[in-house]
């Protein structure tokens, strides 16, 4: 070993090798937990990180089947509406019809009534003429009815037909932005990947750099064994005689 010095007897040569043995034991000890430690650490980090994927990935799902629920909820109720006002719109149609029908028969009864009461006096011409005037006038006020009828119906269905566009405009409009929102979702995920693989690459630089102290360990290690053998040695040569020429080192 260089650190012994010239003209040391083998004793305190044995001494110093010993003491060099001990100090790059302690120093192969502190290695031996420092590279445990950082495997250690790093499997920590590793879990860690693991955890954190899963929870994230766990609570984006539960965020994302809430939306899912919420939204199909809202699908439902806007069908509901829709079939509601469908039905308001028909109930209306038929009572409409139903009265203007009423109305209808009410008005050719009371002609046939006339018509049978003036058959009935034998009036004069003049008399069937007024009454024909007046069935004429009859007849022409139910026209008018049937038109206003018909507008009502026109306008109430165009009224519906708008309430069901605004519907559905706002169902679309939901539509997208469940979308952009499970894109934003995915695009998170993918930034997280990319987090867990950095982690994943400084784990497998730190087990290089282990596995580099570890070798330089086990180098040193040898080289010690190497110059201890070498000075027990050169203290048997010595024991056996001084004429002895000790081995070069």
């Amino acid at each position: 070993s260089d650190r012994i010095p010239e003209g040391a007897s083998p004793a305190e040569n044995l001494k110093i090798a010993q003491t060099e043995a001990e100090q790059w034991k302690h120093l192969f000890s502190q290695l031996r937990t420092e590279h445990k430690q950082l495997i250690e650490h790093s499997q920590q980090l590793q879990q860690q990180s693991t955890d954190m994927v899963l929870q994230f990935q766990q609570q984006q799902q539960a965020l994302f089947n809430q939306q899912a629920v919420h939204h199909q909820e809202s699908l439902q109720r806007q069908e509901t509406w829709h079939q509601e006002l469908l039905q308001q719109q028909e109930a209306r149609h038929q009572d409409m019809q139903q009265h203007t029908a009423q109305q209808v028969f009410q008005i050719q009864s009371d002609t046939r009534e006339l018509a049978k009461v003036l058959h009935e006096r034998n009036e004069t011409d003049a008399l069937v003429r007024r009454a024909l005037g007046e069935g004429e006038h009859w007849i022409q006020t139910l026209m008018q009815l049937q038109e206003v009828a018909l507008q009502f119906v026109a306008n109430d269905q165009e009224r519906g037909a708008a309430e069901i566009a605004a519907t559905q405009a706002a169902t679309e409009s939901m539509q997208r932005l469940l979308e952009r929102q499970q894109h934003d979702v995915q695009q998170l995920t993918l930034e997280v990947r990319e987090l867990v693989g950095q982690m994943q690459r400084f784990e497998s630089t730190a087990s290089q750099v282990s596995l580099a102290v570890l070798h330089s360990v086990k180098t040193h290690q040898s080289a010690l064994q190497d110059s201890v053998a070498k000075l027990r040695t050169l203290i048997a040569l010595q024991a056996d005689g001084p004429g002895v020429a000790a081995p070069t080192p």
